[in-house]
């Protein structure tokens, strides 16, 4: 019985009517429109006088970005990305302390969605202290006021195509809002080219993995369905390592599934061992490698062995081969790949993906005993 509820769910996600029914705050239409967010921040940044950057801005030594959640998502893909050519270091924080590396030739960025994210906001007053290179990303909030009230530069976008409004999902102005920043200031190099790569990436994913391909067709549907009923391990390597922490985290929020990421070579010298305990149900854990021809040599022959590793413990090592033939192109497709995945999830889970009913209440929690 219980074998054949869970293959009776399987046909919903060819059920359009059946997945509106749950997709109540509309974010398979957000999904879609991550290439007009991305397209938006671009013509904003080219078209866009009053983005004003100081002189000095260029000569910082080192950069830090304070995000929580779906607003630092765009620092781990720059800096996995990006890793190769990065003229001044990069790292990011989440929290409400600022490290001492950030001082007065610091480029501080601080990233929250909504603009109210408490933790970077706690940063800001020391931050201005201590005279570093504020940058703030936001849409509005608390974050806009304050760089209103302190002139501090600011992008401070207009929300025009994220009708489901949760950030992990307005990816799209974050990542973009980034990637021009650092082009803006000689830290990465961003072409139009570079952008219209990312752009097709996106628009080819969304014919590939949308609602209206059926499932037998469809990857991302299938890899949701193997996927359905345990907790995925995502595993990237190099360039993708920020792809893989945006895929772990969309299961985490919009599938309501557990789910980690990992990356190789790393994993390679711990991981392996804690496979034989404790003896679960094998079915429990299914790992989701991301894997590239893009990567160095020796980490192909890694994937290839660890795979062979997992499935010899009685794991299920499920693939995923990046189509794009540059990194960028791939960063973006696994981007696109990863939201329909964990959209399809919440399907399955039979959950409105949108809600985040026990973050919420952790924050509600929160505010209540401060």
């Amino acid at each position: 019985m219980e074998k054949n509820r869970y293959y009776v769910s399987m046909s919903k996600l060819d059920q359009p009517k059946y997945i509106a029914s749950l997709d109540r705050s509309r974010m398979l239409e957000s999904i879609k429109e991550i290439n007009l967010q991305c397209q938006q921040v671009w013509n904003d940044w080219r078209g866009q006088t009053r983005i004003n950057i100081p002189a000095r801005y260029r000569k910082s030594s080192n950069i830090v970005l304070n995000g929580m959640g779906g607003s630092a998502l765009a620092a781990h893909v720059v800096q996995s990305l990006y890793r190769d050519s990065l003229k001044t270091p990069f790292e990011f924080i989440h929290g409400y302390s600022l490290p001492k590396i950030v001082g007065r030739n610091t480029l501080y960025i601080i990233a929250s969605y909504s603009g109210n994210t408490e933790e970077p906001i706690a940063t800001f007053n020391e931050a201005w202290r201590r005279k570093a290179n504020i940058f703030i990303i936001t849409k509005g909030g608390k974050l806009a006021t304050l760089a209103r009230r302190y002139g501090v530069p600011a992008y401070i976008f207009e929300e025009k195509h994220n009708p489901c409004q949760q950030p992990r999902i307005g990816v799209g102005y974050n990542l973009i809002s980034l990637f021009v920043l650092l082009n803006r200031l000689g830290i990465i190099r961003v072409t139009e080219k570079d952008f219209q790569i990312a752009k097709s990436a996106l628009e080819r994913g969304q014919k590939l993995f949308s609602l209206e391909k059926p499932s037998k067709s469809n990857l991302a549907k299938k890899i949701a369905q193997k996927l359905y009923g345990a907790f995925p391990i995502i595993v990237a390597s190099e360039h993708l390592e920020g792809s893989a922490h945006i895929f772990a985290n969309q299961i985490n929020e919009n599938g309501k599934n557990f789910s980690l990421y990992q990356y190789i070579p790393e994993l390679n010298h711990h991981l392996l061992e804690g496979l034989e305990h404790p003896r679960l149900p094998r079915r429990l854990a299914k790992f989701l490698f991301l894997e590239s021809s893009l990567y160095h040599p020796y980490n192909q022959i890694r994937h290839t062995i660890t795979k062979k590793i997992v499935r010899g413990h009685g794991l299920e090592a499920l693939s995923y081969q990046a189509r794009g033939r540059q990194s960028i192109e791939q960063v973006f497709e696994i981007l696109s790949f990863g939201s329909h995945v964990g959209f399809y999830l919440a399907i399955l889970n039979r959950v409105d993906p949108s809600p985040i009913p026990w973050v919420d209440y952790f924050k509600a929690e929160l505010k209540r005993r401060h």
